[in-house]
């Protein structure tokens, strides 16, 4: 699985205590003005206090060129990091990197404070079909599952999510779902 601006490994550690086989690999560019104590150390620090250092790398690496090559990840995740890239074509260019790193049938969790539209019409670009989904990261923790990649997001198909609407506040949330080099994004924003 692939957590993209992991900052100090929320996502990615949660995700790598649940990998039976394989890692959770992070990107982050370590801005510290994104997250405060935002370095790959902090991030390490924080693998190796919950015992599972030996299943997570970290790269720093700007998500509009992920340094992976394509069909890489059954899992690609992403929570409130997508909108610092400042200009749409940065994000788009983001989202081109995630379709291109995701496996056939992989899965991908977009978790952000804004741009939900822009990113569902950018993965539409791609081909991609939307559907409305959840808001709030906390689905994202109730979906990770023991299995590497296959199973990791069944909870959101399980209805442990608020139905678009049902939130108050919510951010946008992009679930994205690959399946034989076709794509099927669920999206709310």
């Amino acid at each position: 699985m692939l957590d993209i601006g992991c900052g100090r490994g929320l996502m990615l550690i949660g995700a790598a205590k649940r990998l039976t086989t394989g890692t959770a690999s992070g990107i982050d560019l370590w801005q510290a003005e994104d997250l405060s104590g935002n370095r790959p150390e902090a991030t390490m620090e924080n693998a190796v206090r919950e015992g599972v250092a030996d299943r997570v790398d970290v790269q720093t690496a700007d998500m509009r060129k992920i340094p992976f090559p394509g069909a890489t990840f059954d899992v690609v995740v992403s929570c409130s990091a997508i909108h610092n890239i400042y200009d749409a074509a940065g994000r788009r260019q983001t989202i081109a990197e995630i379709v291109r790193v995701l496996k056939p049938g992989g899965e991908a969790v977009i978790d952000d404070i804004r741009h939900g539209r822009e990113y569902a019409a950018s993965f539409a670009a791609y081909g991609c079909t939307s559907k409305s989904t959840g808001s709030s990261v906390i689905p994202v923790f109730l979906a990770i599952r023991e299995k590497e990649g296959q199973a990791f997001l069944r909870g959101l198909k399980g209805g442990h999510h608020h139905q678009r609407g049902s939130s108050k506040g919510g951010r946008p949330f992009v679930r994205v779902k690959t399946k034989k080099g076709q794509a099927f994004r669920h999206v709310i924003s």
